[in-house]
């Protein structure tokens, strides 16, 4: 089954109109709470705490991709340079994994694909997908 069976109401398993995308928000929301609570004692900024969660265009983003939605023409998002791709992929990644698929993140740089990966190792381990999320360049 793809994710997109999985998140559209029509062809879903699940029953009733909406039912599927309120499951998908459900489970994007215990992965970014259970993500912000893990770095609830590392994240300092400018001397100052700060509160890591994911911003209100990254869980759009991560909908848009994921399909979470009523159109299903194509499922194209941008964000631009500190706008959280790494957020986004790493908390889509893990709610791919979560759903049972083997999950891939490809990246340009070989830098950023294992910093991004480091960064998402201990969610990876909490949910118990690490075993289904790898990350590489695109040679790799």
């Amino acid at each position: 089954q793809s994710f997109q069976a999985f998140f559209d109401p029509r062809r879903s398993p699940r029953t009733g109109p909406g039912v599927a995308y309120l499951e998908a928000a459900r489970l994007v929301a215990r992965v970014c709470a259970l993500w912000t609570h893990q770095g609830l004692d590392c994240e300092i900024s400018g001397g100052k705490d700060y509160v890591r969660q994911p911003h209100g265009v990254q869980i759009l983003g991560l909908f848009r991709l994921l399909g979470v939605d009523e159109d299903t023409a194509g499922h194209v998002i941008q964000l631009n340079t500190g706008e959280g791709k790494s957020v986004v992929l790493g908390i889509g990644a893990a709610v791919l994994a979560k759903l049972g698929f083997q999950v891939n993140v490809v990246c340009y740089s070989t830098y950023l694909s294992g910093r991004d990966h480091s960064a998402f190792r201990e969610l990876f381990k909490a949910l118990k997908v690490d075993r289904r999320v790898g990350y590489s360049d695109f040679l790799g």
